[in-house]
C-alpha cells in the first residue's frame, strides 16, 4: 500500500486548514449581511456609527447598528440579550427586527425612526404646549405599562431616547409617533424586588436609586415625570445637579413650577407632581398614569392592549437651555426662538465606573474616523481586524450638529423664585451618553 508523502501530506493540510479558516469559521447567522444594501448615515452613537439601509427582499427601510465583539465583556449575555429583546412589541417601543454576526462583529437590525430624537425637537421649539406633551406622555406612559407588565425596567429614560419614526406634522404625524429607545441599561426585576446598581443619566434617575432601600419598577415613572417636566418648562425641576444632591433635594424639599408653567393647567401639574413623588411607594404607576384625567384627553390611540410576548424577559443584568421668564404683553410666558437657546454638554454621568468607561470612549472615538475609508461596496467593512464602526448598544440615533459643537460645563440659567429672589436653577442638561452597568 502506497502512503503519500510526508511533504505531500503537510502542504494538504495546510490547505485544508487555510480554506477551513477562510470559509467555515464564520457564524451561520454571517449570511445575512448580504441581505441589506447599506444607504445613508443617520448619526453617530458612543462608539460608532448608525446607517439607514435597505432589506433587498423586502424593500424595507431599517436602521443597522454594529457592535464590535471585543468590546463587549461577554458576547454571550450580548446574545441573550437581542434575543429578549426581540420578543418586545409595542407601537411605542423601537422594534429589533434582527440581528446577525461575523466572527469580529454583531449587527443588530433596527426598525428605522428617522424623526429625530424627541431632544432635538424640544430645543427646536423651545418647549412643547400642553397638547404635544400630553401626546408624547400618553405614548411613553403607554410603553413603561407594556414594559412593567414584563417586569421590565429601562433604566434610562430621556429625551434622547425618544425617537419619532417621522417628524411631528409630516405627512399627518403627531407627537404621538414615537418611540422609547436605548434598552442598553435594561434589566428584568421582579415588583418585590430591589436593584442597587447605579446605572442611568444624570437627571433623569430616581431619588431611591441612591437610597440604602435600593430601586424597583416605579424608578421608571419618575424618570417619566422628569420628561414631562421638561418637555412643558424647558428646565430640570430641581436645581442640584451632582446626582446625590439632587436625590437629597427631592427628599427635602418641595417641587416647585417656575413662571413658566402659569398656562400650563391644574391636571398636567398634578400628573407631575404624582410621578416625581419622592416615595417610590406612593408613586404613579404608569398604568395609573394613563388613566389620570389630564392623559384622558390625549388625541393619542387609545392604550394597547399588553400584547406580545408573556414569557419573562432575561436582559443582563446636553444640551441645556438658556431662558429668561419674562411674560408677555398678555401675561403669557413666551414660547422661545431657536436664537434664544444656547446648547452645552455637562461632564462625567453617575455611574460607577465612569473612568473606566471614558478610557473606552476615547479610544474607540479614534477609530470611528476610519470607518468610510475601510468600507467595501455594500457599506460594510471589508476587513473587520481592522474596522472602527463599533456603536454601544443604544437604538438609533440621529446625528446632532448643533449639540455637539459645544460639549464643554454644564449651563445654569437665574430664574425668580416663588419670592422674588433671583435662585440658580438647571436648566434641561443633556445627561453624557457614556454609562455602563456594574
Amino acid at each position: 500500500m502506497s502512503h503519500p508523502s510526508p511533504s505531500t501530506t503537510t502542504i494538504g493540510d495546510t490547505l485544508n486548514d487555510k480554506m477551513s479558516s477562510l470559509f467555515h469559521l464564520q457564524p451561520s447567522s454571517h449570511k445575512r449581511k448580504k441581505a441589506y444594501k447599506i444607504g445613508a448615515h443617520l448619526g453617530t452613537g458612543g462608539f460608532g456609527e448608525v446607517k439607514q439601509a435597505t432589506e433587498l427582499a423586502t424593500g424595507r427601510q431599517v436602521a443597522i447598528k454594529i457592535i464590535l465583539k471585543s468590546k463587549i465583556p461577554d458576547v454571550k449575555i450580548q446574545v441573550k440579550r437581542q434575543d429578549d429583546l426581540k420578543k418586545l412589541d409595542h407601537p411605542h417601543i423601537v422594534k429589533l427586527f434582527e440581528w446577525f454576526e461575523s466572527k469580529e462583529k454583531m449587527y443588530l437590525v433596527f426598525e428605522l425612526a428617522a424623526g429625530g430624537e424627541l431632544f432635538d425637537h424640544l430645543i427646536d421649539a423651545g418647549r412643547f404646549d400642553e397638547d404635544e406633551a400630553k401626546e408624547v406622555a400618553y405614548a411613553l406612559c403607554d410603553a413603561v405599562a407594556y414594559l412593567a407588565s414584563h417586569n421590565v425596567l429601562h433604566r434610562d429614560i430621556k429625551p434622547e431616547n425618544v425617537l419619532y419614526r417621522d417628524p411631528p406634522g409630516h405627512n399627518g404625524a403627531g407627537h404621538d409617533d414615537c418611540v422609547l429607545s436605548d434598552f442598553g441599561l435594561a434589566t428584568v426585576v421582579n415588583p418585590n424586588e430591589r436593584l442597587h446598581t447605579i446605572a442611568g443619566s444624570a437627571g433623569y434617575s430616581a431619588p431611591e436609586m441612591y437610597s440604602e432601600e435600593g430601586y424597583g419598577l416605579a424608578a421608571d415613572c419618575w424618570s417619566l415625570g422628569v420628561v414631562v417636566f421638561a418637555m412643558m418648562g424647558g428646565r430640570f425641576p430641581y436645581k442640584a445637579t451632582e446626582p446625590r444632591a439632587l436625590a437629597h433635594e427631592a427628599r427635602t424639599t418641595e417641587l416647585y413650577f417656575p413662571p413658566v408653567w402659569r398656562p400650563i393647567s391644574a391636571q398636567a401639574k398634578d400628573f407631575v407632581r404624582q410621578l416625581l413623588e419622592v416615595d417610590p411607594t406612593k408613586r404613579m404607576t404608569a398604568l395609573q398614569a394613563l388613566q389620570h384625567p389630564w392623559l384622558r384627553t390625549a388625541k393619542s390611540r387609545p392604550p394597547s392592549p399588553m400584547s406580545g410576548t408573556k414569557t419573562p424577559l432575561q436582559l443582563p443584568l446636553d444640551p441645556t437651555i438658556h431662558e429668561e421668564d419674562e411674560e408677555g404683553a398678555d401675561g403669557q410666558v413666551p414660547r422661545r426662538n431657536k436664537s434664544e437657546i444656547e446648547l452645552k454638554r455637562h461632564g462625567p454621568p453617575m455611574i460607577d465606573a465612569a473612568d473606566v468607561e471614558k478610557r473606552l470612549l476615547q479610544d474607540q472615538a479614534k477609530k470611528i474616523e476610519k470607518t468610510d475609508s475601510e468600507e467595501g461596496s455594500d457599506g460594510f467593512a471589508d476587513h473587520e481586524e481592522d474596522e472602527g464602526d463599533v456603536v454601544s448598544v443604544e437604538p438609533i440615533k440621529v446625528e446632532r450638529p448643533k449639540v455637539q459643537k459645544k460639549v464643554s460645563e454644564m449651563g445654569m440659567d437665574p430664574t425668580t423664585g416663588a419670592e422674588g429672589q433671583i435662585e440658580r436653577r438647571p436648566t434641561l442638561v443633556q445627561a453624557s451618553r457614556k454609562r455602563t452597568v456594574l
